[in-house]
C-alpha cells in the first residue's frame, strides 16, 4: 500500500514570511489500470511506469476546488479547474507549469519525495486540492497517450480503406467493442486480450460480431445512408447516438421520370433562426443495437449551429455556426441551453467528450462543463507524425481514442492521488511556492 504526505510552503517574496500547509492524501485505483494497460499494449513497464514515483506518479496537478475522495475517482476532474501543474522537467515560460527541484527530490528511507517549485508568476489562483498523475501529464495535462505502441484496428476483411485505417470507428472500453460506422452500419467488433498483437489488433473472423443498423436501400432511408451527415457519440449511458443538424432541399435529376425533383437533405449550418437537432439512439447495453424509438427532431430556439454535435455526460454539445463558440443543451430538458461564447478566441473545432463531462479538441483546448476552458501546451509525438492529445476517457482504462485515426494507446491522463486541503491556499504574484510530495510504502 502506498501512502502520501504533502507539504506546501508559500513564501511572500516581499516580507520573506513562509506559510506551511501539510496534509495526508489517498491513493486511487488508477495504478492498477495503468500497469495492466501498459502491459497489454506492449509498452515497456520499466520505461512507461517504473519507477512509480518518477513516472507513473511523477506529475502534479493543482485544482481550484475539492475532489471527491474515492478510490474509483481516477479521471481528470471536470468540477475543479487546473490552476497549475508540473512534471519531471524544468520550465520558466509557462504561467501554469512549475519545475521539478531535482536537487531536493529523491529516495527516502521508506519511499520517494518529489519537490516542485512555482515562481511568483506561476499557478496564480486559489488552490483547494492536489493530485499526482503521470510525469508526462504533469508537463502536458491534456495528453492522453505517452507515445508507446499504438494498436491499429485492422481486420481480416480489410480491403476497404475505411476498415483498414479505421476512419469511422468509436471504441467503448466498457463493452470492449469497436463500433464501425461504415455505410451507416454499426458492426460491433469484440476485442479480447488474445487479439492483441505487437503493433496491430488483427481480429479473427470468429471474434467479430456483426449487427447492422441499416440493411436495405429504400428511398425512406436515402438520407440516412449519408453517414458523413451524422456525428456519432458513445453516451456512456448504454446508447450510441447518431446526430445531425438542420435540413435543406436538394435538387436532383430523376432519370426514370426525365425531370428534376427535390429531396430532403441534412447536415447544414444555420446562421439565423432556430437550429434543429436530429437524434437517433441505438442500444448498446445488451448488444442488440436496436434503435430506441424513432428519430427525434429537437428545435433549439435561437441556436445558430454548425453540423457538429456530440454527447457528453447528459448534454448535447454543439459547435456554433461561426465556429468560435459552443452550445450546451441539457438532454433531459432541451429548452435548457447555455451558450459559451468566451473561449479566448480559441476555435472549438471538432471536439470529443471527456469522461466527467465537457469536451476537448485536437488543438489542446479543454472546455469544462461550466464553460471555463484550459488551453494546454502542445506536445508533438513523432510516432506517425501525430498529435496525441485528442480523445475521450473511457470508463475504466481511460485510454486514448480518436474517431478519425482509429487507435488506442497506453494511457497517461489520470488522477493517481487525491489530497484536499483543509485550508485553501491563495497564491498571488507576490508568492513563490514549493510543493513537497512524499510517497511511502506502508
Amino acid at each position: 500500500m502506498i501512502k502520501g504526505n504533502v507539504r506546501i510552503e508559500l513564501k511572500d517574496e516581499n516580507t520573506g514570511k513562509v506559510t506551511v500547509h501539510e496534509e495526508h492524501n489517498m491513493v486511487t485505483d488508477a495504478l492498477k489500470y495503468v500497469i495492466g494497460q501498459c502491459i497489454s499494449n506492449g509498452a515497456n513497464p520499466s520505461e512507461a511506469v517504473f519507477p512509480i514515483c518518477t513516472k507513473a506518479l511523477g506529475g502534479l496537478w493543482l485544482f481550484d476546488d475539492k475532489l471527491t475522495e474515492d478510490a474509483s475517482n481516477i479521471h481528470m476532474p471536470m468540477n475543479a479547474h487546473l490552476v497549475g501543474h508540473a512534471g519531471q522537467s524544468l520550465n520558466t515560460d509557462d504561467v501554469m507549469r512549475g519545475s521539478l527541484n531535482s536537487a531536493e527530490s529523491g529516495p527516502t528511507d521508506t519511499g520517494y519525495v518529489n519537490v516542485w517549485d512555482f515562481s511568483t508568476s506561476q499557478a496564480i489562483g486559489i488552490i483547494k486540492a492536489l493530485g499526482l498523475t503521470s510525469a508526462k501529464c504533469g508537463d502536458y495535462p491534456l495528453l492522453f497517450s505517452d507515445g508507446y505502441e499504438k494498436y491499429w484496428y485492422e481486420y481480416a476483411y480489410n480491403s476497404r480503406s475505411s476498415y483498414k485505417y479505421g476512419k469511422t470507428f468509436l471504441y467503448d472500453n466498457k463493452s470492449q467493442l469497436a463500433y464501425d460506422l461504415y455505410d451507416c452500419a454499426v458492426r460491433s467488433h469484440l476485442i479480447t486480450s488474445y487479439n492483441l498483437g505487437v503493433k496491430d489488433i488483427r481480429m479473427d473472423r470468429s471474434s467479430v460480431l456483426v449487427k447492422q443498423l441499416i440493411t436495405d436501400d429504400t428511398s425512406d432511408l436515402y438520407d440516412y445512408k449519408y453517414k458523413d451527415e451524422y456525428k456519432w457519440s458513445i453516451g456512456n449511458d448504454g446508447y450510441l447516438y447518431a446526430i445531425k443538424m438542420n435540413t435543406y432541399q436538394e435538387r436532383f435529376w430523376n432519370s426514370s421520370l426525365s425531370k428534376d425533383e427535390y429531396r430532403k437533405r441534412y447536415g447544414t449550418s444555420n446562421t439565423d433562426g432556430d437550429a434543429i437537432l436530429y437524434v437517433r439512439k441505438f442500444k448498446t447495453s445488451d448488444f442488440t443495437f436496436a434503435e430506441d424509438g424513432e428519430e427525434q427532431a429537437i428545435t433549439l430556439t435561437n441556436v445558430h449551429a454548425a453540423n457538429y454535435a456530440k454527447v457528453s455526460n447528459g448534454y448535447y454539445w454543439i459547435r456554433s455556426a461561426d465556429g468560435n463558440s459552443v452550445y450546451k443543451v441539457d438532454m433531459s430538458n432541451t429548452a435548457n441551453i447555455v451558450h459559451y461564447s468566451s473561449l479566448g478566441g480559441n476555435n472549438p473545432g471538432d471536439f470529443e467528450q471527456m469522461m466527467n463531462g465537457g469536451v476537448i479538441n485536437s488543438h489542446h483546448l479543454l472546455i469544462y462543463p461550466d464553460g471555463q476552458y484550459f488551453k494546454g501546451n502542445s506536445y508533438f509525438n513523432s510516432y506517425n507524425n501525430r498529435y496525441t492529445s485528442f480523445g475521450y476517457q473511457d470508463d475504466n482504462l481511460f485510454s486514448e481514442w480518436r474517431v478519425s485515426d482509429g487507435y488506442k494507446a497506453f494511457p497517461v491522463n489520470y488522477l493517481g492521488t487525491i489530497c484536499n486541503l483543509s485550508t485553501p491556499i491563495v497564491k498571488t504574484a507576490a508568492n513563490s511556492m514549493k510543493v513537497i510530495y512524499t510517497l511511502t510504502d506502508a
